[in-house]
């Protein structure tokens, strides 16, 4: 009899973890979000946003396009993520990335059209909550 008892406590206490554990995991999945980045009211494009999940590291980036939207290629998580953003950097005509890399050629300085204090990746300046299933409301009006 004690042994059918600590059998079926055990049995118990293992499903209990399996659940457990399994709920717990469910908030770990990238979820779509897209939304809109503009700089006063103006569009902005050809700007990656990143959304780094706290306590977590996945980072989820998109690129913005003429009008400034974005969709985030690998999703973000459910929860408080911080924002940056970054500057894409295209190669000049007839450069290649040997020479660059070589340093026999040198990059022209790019305009940023984002205010500093929303470019810096170690100290990121917004924060955004993402909810369970996703989002198309991801605007940022820098």
């Amino acid at each position: 009899m004690f042994r059918t008892c600590a059998l079926l406590t055990m049995l118990g206490l293992l499903v209990l973890a399996v659940v457990t554990c399994g709920c717990a995991g469910g908030g770990d999945k990238p979820v779509p979000v897209s939304g809109k980045v503009t700089v006063g009211g103006k569009p902005v494009g050809n700007v990656i946003v990143h959304f780094m999940a706290v306590g977590k590291t996945h980072v989820g980036t998109g690129k913005t396009a003429a009008d400034g939207t974005f969709s985030l290629e690998n999703g973000a998580l459910p929860g408080v993520n911080k924002i940056y953003f970054s500057v894409v950097r295209e190669l000049p005509q007839g450069v290649d990335e040997t020479a660059l890399a070589s340093g026999a050629v040198e990059l022209p300085p790019v305009e940023n059209p984002i205010p500093s204090k929303y470019t810096d990746p170690q100290n990121p300046a917004l924060e955004f909550t993402v909810p369970a299933g996703g989002t198309k409301e991801a605007n940022f009006d820098l």
